[in-house]
């Protein structure tokens, strides 16, 4: 027997004894313990009895059960007076019966009539108490089947960490083409997969369990179909448990995850490794670009609590272009000719957006407008932009966490360096405050149809943000108006409505003021209907 105690700011503190092997937490009203919050899920964990101990096993729940303060991703075993942590509720764990001994049950009281307890209820002046309405969601929602098959790749991935070839050694230095290396370990997780509860599987589920935690040991996992396929250029990997794909920028939950938090770490460390990065304890926020690429950015657990999470973006295929962008609806033929020709005479365009692939798409097709003839440098965009121009630039400011601090330099290093190597145009991606200033100075005193992208929900929205960024250093604000209504051209905003469909949503010319700047509009997209799953408006001109 054991008990768990239920302490809740609304409902005080609860005792749940209980006298059997296991039991489930969650938000259905069929749970043993019930918890009513939408960070529970329906089926979040169970405490299991097995071979004489108490264990607590997550079943893929979407915010994660935590003991002690450590995510729960393999099953884990309880002692007395241990602390769960599920969604906003905490517990603690008492091996054995808790509180005092329980008497034996009163009798039942005499069942009254239907009518009678009515009647009775109109005399107290209360109304009877009523069952709580069956939720038929809740009834169709069927056992999870696939807990077990779950639970024993968990664990086999944990065992296969012990195995020889891996105890003394980093993962990343194996090499994953070796053949009697993958032989040996092969071998030896089928034979872990015949014991335990791993053994009652059926054999589809064995081979499927192998198949995973091999590609986990020795390669890239679940993401390697990913980072694989041309037709998916960004991956976001949400904790162990979900990585969704963008597909041409629509994002798609997929199936696929991984064992448990530690292989997702162990295959963010082997993609580290390949550009001289090494993972360790102290590593919290990682940003590396790999030499085929793809840069990886992610922030690790536990500062990541339900899972370290991580963004993988990918080189694109060919360099988007403005035509491009107008096969695909983001702008009318009017709005494509108009960029096309304001890149030509050398208009000094900033992109504003609130999504960063959306803000390096649009950045990308007015960078491959710029003629051939001249020498663009690129700043910040690691590998994931191919120009056609046989000669240009690409500059970098880091190269990954790791690399030592004085190797590293920034982005105004980066914009004085540009001149040296005789640029014609500077095409930078997302702007920072710490540049901001440097960049203005640099426009306004070559560079002409230069090309920058920043953060920002509107033109206005980003022109402000990018003033109280030049105002970082000390430089008074009239100053950095004058400056940027004497540099920049054009804005050119895009955003991604409610249906995940992208627009040009408006092309804006600066003029100066005494004040700074006005912005007056050229081009607008003008939003007629915009539901989840359906966007009508059109482009208009001014």
């Amino acid at each position: 027997m054991f008990s768990v105690i239920l302490e809740s700011d609304d409902l005080g503190s609860k005792v749940y004894d209980f006298d059997k092997d296991e039991i489930c937490i969650g938000r259905l009203s069929s749970s043993d313990i019930q918890l009513k919050s939408n960070n529970v899920s329906k089926q979040h964990s169970r405490i299991v009895f097995r071979e004489g101990k108490y264990f607590i096993i997550d079943r893929k729940s979407t915010n994660g059960t935590f003991v002690n303060g450590k995510r729960v991703t393999a099953p884990l075993s309880l002692k007395d007076g241990d602390k769960i942590y599920v969604g906003d509720f905490m517990m603690t764990f008492k091996a054995g019966q808790a509180g005092q001994k329980k008497g034996p049950k009163p009798p039942p009281l005499p069942e009254r009539p239907v009518d009678e307890a009515a009647d009775l209820a109109d005399k107290r002046g209360t109304v009877p108490p009523m069952k709580e309405p069956l939720d038929l969601a809740e009834l169709a929602e069927e056992e999870d089947t696939l807990a077990p098959v779950r639970e024993a790749r968990t664990m086999a991935y944990l065992a296969a960490l012990e195995f020889g070839e891996f105890r003394d050694t980093h993962m990343h230095d194996l090499d994953p083409e070796d053949e009697v290396l993958k032989s040996k370990v092969s071998e030896q997780l089928r034979a872990f997969l015949e014991q335990g509860e791993a053994a009652k599987l059926e054999p589809a589920d064995k081979n499927q369990i192998h198949d995973a935690v091999l590609a986990e040991l020795l390669g890239f996992g679940a993401l390697e179909k990913y980072l694989f396929d041309e037709d998916v250029d960004e991956v976001y990997v949400n904790g162990p448990e979900r990585i969704v794909a963008s597909h041409h920028g629509v994002k798609e939950v997929t199936e696929d995850s991984f064992s448990c938090e530690e292989a997702l770490v162990n295959v963010a460390s082997r993609l580290a490794a390949s550009t001289g990065v090494e993972l360790d304890a102290e590593s919290s926020v990682i940003d590396f670009s790999l030499p085929h690429g793809l840069n990886v950015a992610g922030v690790l657990f536990p500062h990541s609590p339900y899972g370290s999470a991580l963004r993988i973006s990918k080189r694109l295929r060919a360099p988007e272009t403005i035509s491009g962008l107008q096969e695909d609806g983001l702008l009318n033929d009017d709005m494509a000719i108009y960029l096309m020709q304001a890149v030509e005479a050398k208009k000094t365009v900033a992109v504003i957006g609130a999504t960063a692939r959306d803000r390096l798409d649009l950045l990308a097709a007015l960078a491959a407008a710029i003629p051939e003839r001249e020498r663009p440098a690129l700043v910040n965009f690691g590998a994931t932009v191919l120009l056609p121009h046989e000669d240009h630039l690409v500059l970098e400011n880091a190269a990954g966490e790791a690399i030592e601090s004085e190797l590293q330099v920034c982005t105004s290093d980066l914009l004085r360096a540009a001149s040296r190597l005789s640029a014609d145009r500077i095409v930078l991606r997302d702007l920072r405050e710490d540049a901001a200033l440097d960049l203005l100075y640099a426009l306004n005193s070559g560079f002409e149809g230069s090309l920058f992208s920043l953060f920002g929900h509107s033109a206005a929205d980003g022109l402000e943000r990018l003033s109280m960024m030049a105002q970082y250093h000390g430089t008074s604000e009239l100053m950095v108006r004058k400056l940027i209504s004497a540099t920049v051209d054009l804005v050119v905003c895009i955003n991604r409505y409610r249906s995940n469909q992208r627009r040009v949503s408006g092309i804006l010319e600066l003029t100066s003021t005494e004040q700074g700047w006005q912005i007056a509009p050229v081009f607008a997209y003008d939003v007629q209907s915009d539901t989840p799953t359906e966007l009508l408006g059109g482009f208009q001109r001014f």
